[in-house]
Formats: structure tokens, sequence, C-alpha cells
């Protein structure tokens, strides 16, 4: 077996999780800090079942503000990526960026269009458009899409218009967002 080599310091429960992945994603830095901020959340929440006093809980604060630190360094040395881990049932698979047709945000996950599938990832749509980088533009407080999948747009009133898509799907975009996104599509 290989040894992983870790970007950072990780618990016992994200180098188990890490462990069950391909060895070709081992060393990614995005996936260790993401399987690290799991296994912070699951521990958070079992200590809080088992009734562990709140006076106990009091360093969270700091704790949190590491892993975003963690998280926030390891988005910054990959940049952009061009695959995104996603979970499905119980395993974990890897998509391109470049099948993914649009994002919708529900509260603190987004919903995953592609062609095959929808998945559900919990990660903010801020989030997720900061790791996929320059291919996708925001249309909405809670949507973006893959400029490439944009087949024709068609102005509403007040400024809003209706973006088609290549898959024939009809997405609403906000005129908040409206010269952002023509000047990315060079309108």
């Amino acid at each position: 077996m290989t040894e992983i080599v870790f970007q950072r310091e990780l618990s016992p429960l994200a180098v188990e999780w890490l462990e069950l992945l391909p060895p070709v994603l081992r060393g990614d830095p995005w996936i260790q800090a993401i399987l690290q901020a799991h296994a912070m959340e699951m521990q958070r929440l079992v200590q809080r079942a088992a009734g562990v006093p709140v006076q106990c809980l009091r360093g969270r604060r700091d704790r949190d503000a590491a892993t975003h630190a963690a998280v926030a360094t390891a988005r910054a040395r990959t940049g952009s990526s061009e695959r995104l881990l996603v979970p499905q049932g119980d395993q974990l698979q890897l998509i391109d960026a470049a099948s993914i047709h649009w994002l919708e945000a529900d509260d603190n996950y987004v919903h995953v269009h592609t062609a095959q599938a929808r998945y559900l990832v919990r990660r903010t749509l801020t989030d997720l458009l900061v790791q996929l980088g320059d291919r996708f533009a925001r249309i909405h407080k809670s949507a973006a899409v893959n400029i490439a999948e944009v087949k024709s747009l068609a102005p509403l009133f007040k400024g809003d218009h209706e973006i088609l898509l290549r898959s024939g799907k009809v997405l609403r975009l906000s005129r908040r967002f409206k010269d952002a996104l023509f000047a990315r599509v060079g309108g």
C-alpha cells in the first residue's frame, strides 16, 4: 500500500474515510479538507447526542475558523478544478465540470444538474463556483449555469431574461446578474 501524504493533520475519522478513496485522490488537498470538515462535524454531532455540556464546546468557534482557513488554503493552492467529487449512495463519484449543465442552491446545499443525473452536494453555491472557476456564471441568487450549455437568451419584462440550455431546460436570468453574463458570453 502506498503511503498517503497529508497536506495537514487529519483526524482519525478523516484518515479512515480517505483510505476508502482510490489512491489517485488521496493526496488532493480539496478532498482532504472536505473529509476533515465532515469528520469534525460528525464529532460535534456525536458530542451533542452524548450530552456533552455546551461549556466543553466553547472552543468551537476557534476550530471552525481553523477549518475555514485550511479549506481556503487548499482552494488557493489548487485553483479551479476540472472535476467535482459528489456523493452517490454510499460512494463518492467524480464528475467532469464540463458535464454539469447548471447548479441550483438550496441553503447550504447545491443541486448539481447533469444530463445523466442530479446530485446533492453539501456546499454553498458561492463556494462551489470558486472551485469550478470561470466555466460557470451566476444567473440568480440561487442558480448558476455552465456558459457552454447556454443555447439562447430571450428577454422578459423588467430586465429579466430566460435562458434556454442545450438540454431544453429553461432558467431565469435575473437583471442583477444580466450584465456579468452578457460580458462573459460576448454579448
